[in-house]
């Protein structure tokens, strides 16, 4: 039985009453109706423009999705890249900026980055980021990473075989600045709408994929170059 005086207990309790919006839209401040991105302005950035075909259907991949915990020695393609991306987090209606998965009162509050273990000919090794609004990679560090380095990140061995991490940060005031402290239920929700994505994704492609909870989380942040405080990791998929 689950202890009533638990953090996840209380918090849970105390945010089920949700924040009364005004009911006229006209009322809302600016930001609760503008979707924010992270920018990069001064990085190299790698477009993102080919995809891989995919044949697969829906039944299919959903009926054949599974975790796993066995990966190739070969590279994730920035083709393959493009499409996991695209199709999995990306913008699929440029004129209203909807993307591939449900977001609460479209604050659409994660970032998106990768951490490519596994060199290919047209992505070096390094730590990046999605521009979103772009379809673009945001190259924040080229970086050879060690054994040593990759075990650092995560709790299980068997994570450094992967070609590839995925992980999704939250800003999250985005989501609580228009729904307070409830707004992070909606956070983590969504967060699993688009690790779903990218899992099925991953199957088409005929790429391995385990999302996982085993990551030194401190650590990963601060590769990413974000503060765990306003931005914070919520979600980590590898892939190979």
């Amino acid at each position: 039985m689950a202890d009533p005086r638990s953090l996840t207990s209380r918090f849970h309790q105390q945010t089920k009453q949700r924040q009364l919006l005004p009911a006229d839209e006209s009322k809302w401040p600016e930001e609760w109706k503008t979707i924010s991105y992270k920018t990069y302005e001064r990085l190299k950035r790698i477009p993102l423009q080919q995809e891989e075909k995919i044949n697969a259907s829906l039944i299919t991949t959903l009926d054949s999705r599974r975790t796993s915990r066995s990966f190739s020695q070969n590279p994730v393609t920035l083709s393959q890249w493009s499409t996991l991306l695209r199709h999995g987090v990306g913008i699929t209606n440029a004129s209203k900026e909807l993307r591939a998965y449900p977001s609460a009162g479209g604050r659409f509050p994660l970032e998106t980055y990768l951490i490519i273990f596994q060199a290919s000919s047209t992505l070096p090794a390094g730590i990046y980021h999605y521009a979103v609004d772009a379809h673009a990679l945001n190259v924040l560090l080229e970086k050879e990473f060690s054994s040593e380095e990759k075990n650092s990140l995560f709790t299980y061995p068997w994570a450094a075989n992967a070609a590839a991490a995925l992980f999704f940060a939250a800003c999250f005031h985005r989501t609580e600045e228009k729904y307070g402290d409830r707004g992070y239920r909606s956070i983590l929700l969504e967060a699993g709408h688009a690790g779903q994505n990218v899992h099925l994704l991953a199957r088409a492609l005929n790429l391995s994929c385990c999302s996982l909870a085993g990551t030194h989380d401190e650590k990963i942040e601060q590769l990413l170059g974000i503060d765990g405080v306003t931005e914070s990791l919520v979600y980590a998929l590898l892939l190979g």
